[in-house]
């Protein structure tokens, strides 16, 4: 259950950080936020998954070979979750640049304008 809370703490800063990106489409900030529910939801069931296995696995050689398979695929399936996060980060990055870059411009346009008074 700590792990759903701390999950849901997770997904509303991330909502929160996204709404303060004020040129982000509704429909793109939407789409995002379940990508990254969707990424850290798979990430900590594979986590969970991998320590269960690392558990039975410990210093049993037999064990090892009967779950090696199960606990590489856990271990890619958090490294492709860490991937989407960090792409997902590139663009959220971009996005929040393009918005200071919005209203940078407003402040030069205000700017010229003062000056042709």
């Amino acid at each position: 259950m700590d792990g759903e809370h701390q999950l849901t703490l997770a997904q509303r800063d991330f909502a929160d950080l996204l709404q303060s990106i004020s040129s982000m489409d509704e429909r793109k900030r939407k789409l995002w936020l379940l990508i990254y529910a969707n990424a850290m939801s798979d990430r900590q069931r594979a986590i969970e998954q991998y320590a269960d296995l690392s558990q039975i696995a410990i210093g049993k050689s037999t064990e090892q070979s009967v779950h090696a398979r199960s606990i590489s695929a856990f271990i890619e399936r958090m490294s492709k979750a860490n991937d989407q996060l960090l792409k997902l980060a590139d663009l959220v990055e971009v996005a929040q640049r393009a918005t200071v870059s919005d209203a940078s411009d407003e402040d030069d346009l205000y700017d010229k304008i003062g000056a042709r008074k």
